[in-house]
C-alpha cells in the first residue's frame, strides 16, 4: 500500500530469525489524532463553562459587594441618604436591609448630636445675654445721668425712648 508504515523487528537466537512486525502509521497515531480532537473540543467546552461560571459568580457575588463598598464609601464621605434594595431574598438582601437600619440609625444619630449642639451653643449665648443686659442697664442709667448733670434734655428723652424700645424687644 501506499502509505507510511512503522515496524519493530525482534531478534530470536534459538531460532535464529528476526520477526518484523508492520502496521500503517494511520493505524497507530489515527486514534491519537482523534484523541487530540477530543482533548481541543473538552478544553474549548471547559473554557465555556468557566466563563459561564465566572459571569454566574460575578453576578451573585461580585456585583453585590461593589454596591456594598461604593454605598458605605457615600456614608464615608458623609451622605446619609443611601439606601440600597435587593430584590432576591439571598444573603445580600439580608445585608443590604441592616446596613440600611444602620445609616438610618446613624442619621438619627447625627442629628441628636447637631440638635444638641445646637442647643448648647443658645444656652450659653442666653447665659451671655444674661449677663450682657445688667451691665448694658447700669450704663444706661449712668448715661441719663450724665444728660441730667449737664442739661441734655432733648437728648435723654430719645434715649429713654430707645432703651425703652430695646427692653420691650429683649423681653
Amino acid at each position: 500500500d501506499e502509505g507510511t508504515y512503522l515496524f519493530d523487528a525482534e531478534y530470536a537466537s534459538y531460532l535464529d530469525a528476526t520477526f518484523l512486525v508492520f502496521m500503517p502509521e494511520k493505524d497507530v497515531f489515527g486514534q491519537l489524532r482523534e484523541n487530540r480532537n477530543r482533548i481541543w473540543y473538552v478544553s474549548i467546552f471547559s473554557l465555556l463553562i468557566i466563563a459561564a461560571l465566572s459571569y454566574i459568580v460575578y453576578r451573585l457575588i461580585h456585583h453585590p459587594l461593589r454596591t456594598f463598598i461604593f454605598a458605605f464609601r457615600q456614608v464615608g464621605n458623609g451622605n446619609f441618604d443611601v439606601k440600597i434594595d435587593r430584590s432576591s431574598k439571598d444573603e445580600f438582601a439580608y445585608l443590604y436591609a441592616h446596613f440600611n437600619q444602620t445609616v438610618h440609625k446613624l442619621q438619627e444619630l447625627v442629628f441628636e448630636v447637631y440638635e444638641q449642639k445646637y442647643r448648647t451653643q443658645h444656652a450659653e449665648l442666653k447665659q451671655l445675654q444674661s449677663q450682657i443686659n445688667p451691665h448694658f442697664l447700669y450704663n444706661g442709667f449712668f448715661r441719663i445721668y450724665r444728660m441730667a448733670k449737664f442739661g441734655e434734655t432733648s437728648d435723654i428723652e430719645r434715649f429713654t425712648k430707645h432703651m425703652g424700645d430695646y427692653y420691650r424687644f429683649i423681653t
